[in-house]
């Protein structure tokens, strides 16, 4: 900065200087051959010539040392203009270096010595510009940027000293090493200075932390691998075009789907694969999917061989490079004719479905009319024997009835069970109350059997009322169920039943008995259907292991929840928990 100001300072002196001399110069001559003049023609004696020649001069030197102070006064303003610009010059290059990140310095080219450092050095690399300035250039970088700079400043400084304009600048990338330790990696561009003499003396270089840009570059050339991994070994088609509809990029698998090779495809446009559709359908799709965004849609592809596929097309926008359209293109011709398969084997079974509720509701029918009619002639009998009925008779009747009634349970046992599985029973739904519409019906239906056995059927309510919603039909069946196999399995005591309610306010129902109990290693099989602990003839309790199976269905049905304890020879509880859920929602008053 100081030369420029000298140059400037040394530049107005010199053209003072020549402005005086022609001043003196022209105002010399003009003033002697006008005073010769004047002599010669009017005056002829010696002395009188003489005076007026000291005269003349006198008033010569009066005139010039007017104009010579005149041009020193400006001389001295131009002097004071410069020195303001100077400072103004040397404030804003102070300010510009000791607030910027890039580091600027000045490396002397002989003794490989820096000359100047600008501040931002301690931000960038931790050390002073002193700290810098002290030690060798060398220091500064690791060894393998120090020799590939230093190579490259000597090649550079021989063609820009042989008139190689173009070697005065160049840019670098190298590591810089840190006071922490830390190696930085920076971008230099160096720029060559010749001396008067015509050589390169010195190296002016701006340095600036690349460090974070390098990483990006590097996420970003991952980032870029990772996509092309993906977009080559996806079994989907991918294409990127422009807005003109011209293929970019496309992948190997949109190259076997269509069957047309690369070259053919980048010479191609959208509208040229054969969609099946028309112009003007592709182009209303396109606008749609740059006004409202991503769109996913079926169509049909026309491949190079003929062959007609269903495919499944995904489609981005994005307005960056003029306008880009992004495709995944899925042949969904395999899916498709799968789902037709399925569809129709779901028809199938559905067909199948209700030809086996239709059989199962015929053969209920063909069971139940013949059993009904035999029950209601044989309690007609029994009715108009009232009076002669002997205990022979009496038992006669009684086991009639029991059987009867048996088949017709297994019966419908069977067909709720089917209903269950083959998903076809619908419940319907409806707030209800256990004590009021379920076991008060229930304790009429099972008192009488209970008494003939010796036992005490007991239903105890701890609560006013305990509605429940859900399917009542299923409910009743859970507890007859329950108090069926209590009753079976009790030869003395009693069955007894509670509702309460728990912490949660969920109502609880407990069915207890006194009777055989279940063993320990049966239990987890207890739900399962077709299975009784007894198995065989030679069992000593009738059924058909579908009972139990049936409650948990039904607790299922009603998001209601059971578990068992038992004990070989010491009787069995069942807990039904009724939750409140959002739509089976105990109410509990």
């Amino acid at each position: 900065m100081s030369k420029i100001f000298h140059k400037k300072l040394l530049l107005g002196s010199s053209q003072t200087a020549i402005k005086i001399a022609v001043i003196y110069f022209f105002i010399g001559a003009i003033w002697y051959f006008t005073i010769e003049r004047i002599g010669d023609k009017y005056y002829s004696h010696y002395e009188f010539h003489s005076y007026i020649e000291l005269m003349s001069s006198t008033v010569f030197l009066l005139i010039s040392a007017a104009v010579l102070f005149v041009l020193i006064k400006k001389s001295l303003k131009s002097y004071a203009e410069v020195a303001d610009e100077f400072e103004t010059q040397r404030d804003l290059y102070n300010l510009i270096t000791a607030n910027t990140n890039d580091v600027i310095w000045l490396l002397s080219i002989p003794e490989n010595k820096f000359k100047f450092v600008s501040p931002s050095v301690q931000r960038l690399r931790g050390f002073s510009p002193e700290e810098v300035i002290e030690k060798p250039f060398a220091d500064s970088l690791t060894n393998k940027s120090y020799q590939q700079i230093n190579k490259i400043l000597i090649d550079l400084k021989k063609d820009y000293e042989n008139g190689n304009e173009s070697a005065r600048t160049h840019t670098v990338e190298v590591d810089q090493q840190c006071k922490d330790g830390s190696i930085i990696n920076t971008e230099v561009v160096i720029t060559l200075l010749k001396n008067r003499d015509g050589k390169v003396s010195e190296v002016l270089g701006v340095s600036r932390d690349v460090t974070e840009r390098k990483l990006t570059e590097e996420a970003l050339v991952s980032s870029e691998k990772k996509y092309r991994t993906i977009i080559e070994t996806t079994m989907n088609g991918f294409f990127i075009s422009n807005v003109g509809g011209t293929f970019l990029e496309v992948n190997d698998s949109l190259c076997q789907l269509t069957g047309y090779t690369r070259s053919e495809l980048f010479q191609m446009k959208i509208n040229d694969l054969d969609f099946l559709e028309t112009t003007q359908n592709i182009k209303e799709r396109a606008e749609q999917i740059m006004k409202f965004g991503p769109q996913k849609f079926e169509s049909k592809l026309l491949a190079k061989n003929g062959t007609v596929l269903s495919i499944e097309t995904s489609v981005a926008y994005s307005p960056d490079g003029g306008g880009i359209f992004y495709g995944f293109i899925n042949n969904v011709t395999e899916k498709n004719k799968m789902l037709m398969e399925v569809l129709k084997a779901r028809d199938e079974a559905e067909r199948s479905t209700q030809l086996k509720s239709e059989f199962l509701a015929q053969m209920s029918h063909e069971i139940r009319s013949p059993l009904n009619v035999t029950l209601s002639f044989t309690n007609f009998i029994k009715d108009e024997l009232k009076n002669k009925l002997t205990p022979v008779l009496e038992e006669s009747f009684f086991a009639i009835d029991t059987s009867i009634k048996r088949v017709i349970r297994t019966i419908d046992l069977i067909l709720n069970m089917s209903e269950m599985q083959l998903g076809t029973y619908e419940p319907t739904w409806k707030n209800f109350d256990l004590v009021e519409e379920v076991f008060n019906v229930i304790q009429r239906e099972y008192e009488f059997t209970a008494r003939r056995k010796g036992l005490d059927l007991i239903i105890q309510s701890k609560l006013k009322t305990a509605k429940v919603y859900g399917d009542q039909y299923s409910v009743t069946q859970i507890f007859v169920n329950l108090i069926d196999n209590a009753i079976k399995y009790t030869n003395s005591g009693q069955i007894g039943i509670t509702i309460d309610k728990d912490k949660q306010r969920n109502v609880v129902v407990t069915v207890k008995d006194s009777g055989i109990g279940i063993s320990e290693e049966y239990i987890p099989k207890l739900f399962v259907p077709f299975t009784q602990e007894e198995q065989g003839y030679s069992r000593r309790f009738e059924g058909n292991g579908l009972g139990l199976a049936l409650v948990r269905k039904y607790c299922d049905l009603n998001n209601s929840t059971i578990s068992v304890e038992s004990k070989k020879g010491f009787g069995t509880t069942f807990i039904i928990t009724f939750r409140r859920l959002s739509k089976l929602n105990v109410q509990v008053n």
